[in-house]
């Protein structure tokens, strides 16, 4: 049996290396497994909406206004460090016409603003900001802040849960990870 320890290491090694884990033995799926549309459907749901995810470890963002992304399934996630003790996950799109806000990673972050049309929100995920304010009067700034998904750091690693189904899953499996 591998100590907690090991299984951590080896999780942060594959991460690091963008690797995954191997099985102990060979298995041959056939090939209409891989190419079946309504299987690649629900795996993705499953797999990436329904499931915990880890995405990273809290080491990624040492310091407030450090923020990478990353691309899961179909959605790019923002997370960012906020203050000294919280990480926060986001919706990579602006709220006014869903042009992707950032890529890759970055440092020393104090909003981020999309290349669009100059919305500016804070590391917190308000909108801060936007251009021609008295345009949009009728929508309220704080119906427009950035879509925050929930992302608990456990011991480090950063796990995203985008749903009910991912939440209650993560909560059972949380005691098998310390």
């Amino acid at each position: 049996m591998h100590s907690s320890l090991d299984i951590k290491d080896r999780l942060q090694s594959l991460i690091i290396n963008q690797e995954t884990d191997y099985a102990k033995s060979i298995y041959k799926n056939p090939v209409k497994e891989y190419i079946d549309v309504k299987r690649s459907i629900t795996e993705k749901r499953i797999i990436f909406e329904e499931s915990p995810i880890c995405i990273g470890t809290s080491a990624l963002v040492p310091n407030k206004g450090d923020w990478f992304t990353v691309d899961i399934g179909n959605k790019s996630i923002l997370v960012v460090r906020n203050n000294k003790t919280e990480i926060s996950a986001y919706l990579n799109i602006c709220s006014h016409r869903g042009a992707k806000l950032v890529e890759g990673s970055g440092t020393k972050a104090y909003s981020f603003k999309c290349p669009y049309h100059s919305w500016v929100y804070t590391l917190g995920g308000e909108l801060k900001a936007r251009p021609r304010e008295n345009a949009f009067e009728e929508i309220h700034k704080d119906k427009c802040g950035l879509q925050k998904f929930e992302l608990d750091n456990h011991q480090g690693f950063l796990w995203l849960i985008m749903n009910k189904k991912a939440k209650n899953k993560h909560s059972s499996n949380k005691t098998d990870l310390n």
